[in-house]
Order: structure tokens, then sequence, then C-alpha cells
């Protein structure tokens, strides 16, 4: 995920690619998830070093599943980055950050905590002051084989394919779309 400039979010993806593709090559095997956001970190951080270069304007979000087990880092624009077990950015940050710290992380399992984010998601939307969203969720974790996968999508407005979407029919349609 990326929060921040759009077209600094698409260089911060195209160099995780990159590196991904590059250890791929050398090594033979997939890159482990700490490997690529500490390259992906210092190509960020690189960018705050050499005035000719203007650092970049946006955060990611990485995660991974790998032999350590699974992982979440934030990469934020200095270059810094942080494991966590849940990692809010962008606007709305520091609401999410308080909902996420009364969650039991450790204990919870994916589909729980698929429930729990889009819940998150949702309260800390403000309809009167935010644009309408369309929520995509998506998940790595043993019941999808280690895998990245696409969850549903949930929209809030009246555009196409947005619509209501009760907290309770979140629920039931991500459970559903988890299995």
């Amino acid at each position: 995920a990326i929060a921040g400039l759009a077209a600094d979010g698409s260089q911060i993806v195209t160099c995780a690619r990159a590196e991904a593709g590059n250890y791929l090559g050398f090594y033979g095997e997939e890159i482990p998830t700490k490997e690529l956001c500490d390259r992906v970190a210092y190509y960020v951080h690189l960018c705050t070093l050499y005035w000719w270069l203007r650092p970049y304007g946006s955060a990611a979000i990485l995660g991974g599943y790998d032999r350590d087990g699974p992982q979440l880092y934030m990469i934020e624009p200095s270059g810094v980055a942080y494991r966590y077990f849940g990692a809010p950015v962008g606007k709305g940050r520091q609401v999410a950050k308080t909902e996420i710290e009364k969650l039991q992380l450790p204990q919870m399992t994916c589909r729980e905590g698929v429930v729990a984010v889009a819940k998150i998601i949702y309260n800390v939307h403000d309809e009167a002051k935010d644009k309408a969203f369309e929520l995509e969720m998506s998940w790595i974790c043993d019941e999808s084989k280690r895998e990245h996968q696409r969850g549903g999508r949930y929209g809030d407005g009246d555009d196409e394919g947005g619509g209501e979407c009760s907290s309770h029919e979140l629920t039931k349609s991500a459970l559903v779309q988890n299995t």
C-alpha cells in the first residue's frame, strides 16, 4: 500500500519489483521480506542524502510471508523502516493507530483481522469531509497458501461498483471472500 504522492509511490513500487527480480535472478529464490524492505528503504533514504535528489513524498507498507512467517513493514518518506503487527498510513492514521492498538493482533486469525481492519477503515472515514471511497482488501496467510490474495471491493459511494455497505454486510462479505 502507498500513501502520498502517486508518482512517488509508483517509483517505490518499481524499485521493489526490480529488487525482487534481481534477487530472484541472482540467488534463484524469492527475496525475504526483511531483505526487500531494507533494500527499498535504502533506496528511499538515498533520495534524502543528496541535494540534487528530491525526497519521496510517499510512505509504503510492505507485507510478505516467507520462512520467517508473516511480516509487515512500513517505509517512511525518510527511508526509515520498522516492522509492525498493524500500521496505518495516510489520512486518519492517528485514529486508526489508536484502534489498531486496542486489538490483540498476535492472537487474531487472518479472517478476524480482515474484518477488524475493514471496520476500522469505515469508522475512520468521515463522510462529511472525505470523498466516497472503495475499499479493496487483500491478504497473505496460511489459508491462501502464503500467496497474495485479493478480496472483494466494498464501496460507500454512488459511483460504479459502489453502494452502501453496512458493517454487518461487510463482516459477512469479508468472511465469505476469505474462504
